[in-house]
């Protein structure tokens, strides 16, 4: 049999944009950390309904919710990480020189109202 090549004309693959500052670059991961914890969400949430409806051992329902409560718990985090980092990127002004080592603090100051 012999090789035939890619049959997709005019196909380049998925867009690779280099981020403006590096608050864009912390913006794009945890946009992409926040679409995995959702999906993730979603899934343990199905798995914890179907069991808690089945005939399932109560450790396993236990298990279950408390898979689902700590991936909703991540998506929360995430947000206000995104929403933080969005008030930062305003206040600095959207391409401005931020540095990744302020970046880098950023992710370390807790949130306010945060017990650390």
């Amino acid at each position: 049999m012999a090789y035939r090549k890619n049959t997709l004309k005019g196909f380049a693959g998925p867009r690779r944009t280099t981020p403006s500052s590096p608050i864009q670059a912390e913006l794009r991961n945890i946009g992409s950390l926040y679409r995995c914890a959702l999906s993730g969400a979603v899934v343990a949430k199905a798995r914890y309904l179907a069991l808690h409806e089945g005939a399932s051992t109560p450790a396993a329902v236990a298990r279950a919710r408390s898979v689902w409560k700590q991936l909703e718990a991540r998506r929360h985090i995430l947000a206000i990480r995104r929403s933080r980092l969005e008030a930062l990127e305003h206040e600095v002004g959207i391409g401005s020189d931020v540095t990744i080592n302020e970046v880098a603090e950023f992710r370390l100051t807790p949130a306010p109202g945060r017990i650390t």
